[in-house]
């Protein structure tokens, strides 16, 4: 897939920066108000205008089935070698995909995402460290054109 356009790269990591600091809700989908992650991924999507398709039926402990009925339409896998700000993160815990984050920074590498287990959870951006890194599964990214 080609790289996104440099202003919609920019308009993805300004819309997710714009939700730090919201509180976490598991399946939360309201900007300052709750969010998990896909409910960030959501939110970006629509911000930027972006086809995104939403799903509120995932248990607190998924299976990562969620993850895909949001991305696959309105997003394609990407190699993780071409990952670029904007981006999308699937994190796994064993064999799951359970956790997604943004994309904002390559160097170094960043990420945005609505994460519980900090202390007063909520929408927050920090540097990849080396124990989410072991965690990746994949990558994906918006498509513009979805839809």
């Amino acid at each position: 897939m080609t790289p996104l356009p440099q202003a919609l790269q920019d308009q993805i990591v300004q819309a997710a920066r714009g939700l730090v600091g919201t509180p976490f809700a598991h399946q939360g989908r309201v900007p300052g108000c709750g969010l998990d992650c896909v409910g960030a991924l959501i939110a970006v999507g629509q911000e930027c205008g972006l086809r995104v398709t939403d799903d509120t039926t995932y248990p607190r402990e998924t299976d990562g089935s969620a993850l895909h009925r949001c991305l696959r339409y309105a997003c394609e896998p990407i190699d993780a070698d071409d990952l670029d700000r904007g981006d999308i993160l699937i994190f796994q815990r064993g064999q799951t995909q359970w956790h997604a984050a943004i994309v904002s920074k390559l160097s170094p590498l960043s990420m945005i995402h609505a994460w519980h287990r900090f202390t007063g959870g909520c929408v927050r951006e920090e540097i990849v460290s080396d124990e989410w890194v072991r965690r990746i599964f994949g990558a994906w990214r918006y498509n513009p054109e979805a839809g």
